[in-house]
């Protein structure tokens, strides 16, 4: 399914509503058949634009979706549920899948407790049928009472089986967000 279609951006409501207007506000003026044909074509158009979004994940819906299973998986301390949304082939400053089971046991040890929102596509905006990167606003937060706050670009690609994973992430200052800064238990 074209990401147009499956996540449409707001311009492809607006235009149709307003080619909905138009349209109708035409026919009331001059009553032709034509234009009322014309306006329930594209009122059809739009109902099947909106349904074509609400029953298809994008590929940007599902890396948000798996953003927030992963927050969710840190915060219920399952590994197993974290490493299914990571692929294989993971690699971030040098880290790799593997690695990330160190931060994992660290934050479990401390009780952390991870929330995510605020999630954006990356500007230039980088969304294809097997590669998406979106950007988001993240905080753990541990049991004694210590925050981090972090902005992160994540990359999300399709593994062989159709499943889009986290296959990199870079980690900015949660206020200046093109600042790169690591993230507190990961790595060497």
């Amino acid at each position: 399914m074209p990401t147009v279609l499956a996540d449409p951006p707001p311009a492809v409501y607006v235009t149709l509503v307003l080619a909905a207007l138009v349209v109708g506000g035409l026919w009331v003026r001059y009553r032709r058949r034509a234009l009322l044909l014309a306006a329930a074509l594209v009122v059809v158009c739009l109902i099947l634009v909106g349904l074509i979004a609400a029953f298809t994940e994008s590929p940007r819906e599902q890396a948000v979706r798996k953003v927030k299973e992963l927050a969710q998986a840190v915060s219920a301390q399952d590994w197993a549920k974290f490493s299914e949304h990571v692929s294989e082939s993971f690699s971030a400053d040098g880290l790799k899948k593997g690695d990330l089971r160190g931060g994992f046991d660290l934050a479990t040890r401390n009780g952390v407790r991870a929330a995510v929102w605020e999630f954006a596509l990356t500007e230039p905006v980088e969304v294809s049928d097997t590669r998406v990167v979106i950007r988001f606003d993240a905080k753990a937060e541990a049991r004694a009472g210590g925050q981090a706050f972090k902005h992160l670009h994540a990359t999300f690609e399709k593994d062989p089986d159709g499943q889009f994973r986290l296959r990199s992430f870079t980690p900015f200052n949660y206020v200046q967000k093109n600042q790169r800064e690591s993230i507190p238990g990961l790595g060497r």
